[in-house]
C-alpha cells in the first residue's frame, strides 16, 4: 500500500507513515478531485478467489466529517467491501510473475464516506477537500490458516494516527477441550488454553493485544461426545467475566458449566478484544447431558 499525490507520485514514507496535503489537485481540469489518494494492490500467484479471506480495514483516527467504513471479508475482489476496482487496470491483470493483480485507488473523501461537500469557510460551490485528518489502513489475506497483513498511516500535517491495529491468530485449545466433551456432572469447569501469534509467528501477550473474548452459543446440531468430564476441573475453579487472561505462557479461561443448565450442544469461540483483528481462532464443543 502507498499514498500518492496526484501529478507527483508516491509521497514520503517512513515505516508506513505517509504525510499528505489537504486541498484540490490544481493540475487537474476536474475541480472536485482531491490532491492525494491511497493505492492498494494485491499480487497473487493463483486464483485470488481461492483465498479464505481478503479483507480491508480503514480506521478514521482524526477527522470531523468522516466515520469509519464497515470492515468485512472480501472474496475474489474488493467490491464486497464496498470499494471499487480501479478500471484502469482491467482486472484481473496477470503479469509475468503473478496470475492475478488487483488494485484499488481511492481518497477517503470519496465513495464510502459522507457525500463530498464544499468545506470552504466561504463556500463557492466546488469541492475543496481541505479536511485535516488521519486514516489507518490495514489489508489482510488469509489462506489455510496462514495470513499476512500490511498497515499504513496516511495523515495531514496537523494530524496523527492512533495506536496501530494488531492482526493476529490463536491456536489451541489444549486437551481436554480439543475434543467434544460430555458434561454429566453439575458445576464442572472447562479449561481453555490457547497461544496467539502475529503473522511473523511472534507470540502475543497482554502487553501486545487486548484480552480476547470468550463466546458461547447453543447450537441446533447434536454432537457426539468423544470424551467424558473426568479430566475437567472441579467446581469453584471457573472464571468470572468473559475475557481471557495471560498467565505468562498461555491465554486461558475456565468456563463454569453451571451457567448452562439446558441440555444440548454448545460451541465455544473466541472474539478479539478492543479494535484488533482476529483472523483465526480455535473452537470447542461441549454437550450438557
Amino acid at each position: 500500500m502507498r499514498a500518492e499525490q496526484r501529478s507527483v507520485g508516491q509521497v514520503a514514507n517512513i515505516s508506513g507513515d505517509y504525510e499528505v496535503e489537504t486541498g484540490n489537485d490544481d493540475t487537474s481540469a476536474v475541480n472536485d478531485r482531491a490532491w492525494w489518494n491511497f493505492h492498494t494492490s494485491v499480487a497473487y500467484d493463483g486464483d485470488i478467489a481461492d483465498l479464505d479471506v481478503l479483507a480491508f480495514n480503514i480506521r478514521t483516527d482524526a477527522s470531523t466529517n468522516f466515520p469509519n467504513p464497515a470492515f468485512g471479508p472480501c472474496f475474489a475482489d474488493f467490491r464486497l467491501c464496498g470499494f471499487f476496482l480501479d478500471a484502469r487496470n482491467n482486472q484481473p491483470n496477470p503479469t509475468s510473475t503473478y496470475t492475478d493483480l488487483y488494485q484499488v485507488s481511492e481518497n477517503p473523501e470519496f465513495s464510502w464516506f459522507t457525500t463530498a461537500s464544499d468545506n470552504d469557510a466561504n463556500p463557492d460551490g466546488d469541492f475543496d477537500y481541505d479536511e485535516e485528518g488521519a486514516w489507518f489502513l490495514t489489508l489482510v489475506a488469509v489462506k489455510g490458516g496462514i495470513f499476512t497483513d500490511v498497515s499504513i498511516c496516511i495523515h495531514t500535517l496537523s494530524a496523527n494516527c492512533l495506536s496501530p491495529l494488531v492482526v493476529y491468530t490463536c491456536d489451541g485449545f489444549d486437551p481436554p477441550m480439543d475434543k467434544t466433551v460430555s458434561v454429566k456432572k453439575k458445576n464442572r469447569v472447562l479449561p481453555l488454553k490457547m497461544v496467539c501469534t502475529d503473522s511473523a509467528g511472534n507470540e502475543l501477550t497482554d502487553a501486545d493485544i487486548d484480552p480476547p473474548i470468550v463466546q458461547v452459543v447453543k447450537t441446533a446440531s447434536s454432537e457426539a461426545a468423544t470424551i467424558g468430564d473426568e479430566d475437567l476441573l472441579s467446581a469453584g475453579q471457573g472464571d468470572t467475566g468473559n475475557e481471557f487472561t495471560y498467565d505468562g505462557n498461555f491465554w486461558q479461561f475456565n468456563i463454569s458449566t453451571k451457567n448452562f443448565t439446558g441440555t444440548g450442544t454448545y460451541e465455544i469461540s473466541v472474539a478479539p478484544g478492543g479494535s484488533d483483528i482476529l483472523v483465526g481462532s480455535p473452537t470447542a464443543t461441549f454437550v450438557i447431558q
